[in-house]
């Protein structure tokens, strides 16, 4: 199910969207869960995260295209936010690819501030390249 809301919600041109493999092998490891939210019953978005030590990163927020806008990715940021919070983190940290503005908005409402970028992070099915920020906020997230 989470591959599939992955395969509609990432745009192959950048490059972000995970495999079932990749998800599976993921969520296997020590330290790893994900978040799922529904709309009108169905599964319609879902978070990926991990905790080691005193930090959690999220790793994916995928949501379906009819369900954006909706505020489940706040939904399921503030969901992580507060069950790294219960493992035991002290910091979120995530990369988002500098173009998605939208994504950009909602990880600024809530908190995170940008620390750094890494260039040429994601790479369409194109074959081109586009720079990830990295954001950082203490847990629990705000809101705004």
């Amino acid at each position: 199910m989470l591959a599939s809301i992955a395969r509609c919600a990432f745009d192959p041109a950048y490059g972000e969207s995970w495999s079932s493999t990749q998800l599976t092998g993921t969520l296997s490891q020590t330290g790893t869960w994900a978040e799922l939210a529904s709309l009108g019953g169905k599964p319609a978005a879902f978070s990926l995260a991990r905790i080691a030590a005193d930090e959690a990163e999220l790793l994916l927020v995928a949501t379906l295209p009819h369900a954006r806008r909706m505020n489940l990715g706040r939904a399921l940021l503030q969901r992580v936010s507060l069950a790294a919070q219960a493992r035991g983190a002290v910091f979120l940290h995530l990369e988002v690819r500098r173009s998605n503005k939208a994504a950009l908005a909602l990880y600024r409402s809530c908190g995170l501030s940008q620390i750094g970028e890494r260039k040429a992070y994601y790479r369409g099915v194109d074959g081109r390249s586009h720079d990830a920020v990295t954001m950082q906020a203490a847990l629990p997230l705000t809101s705004s």
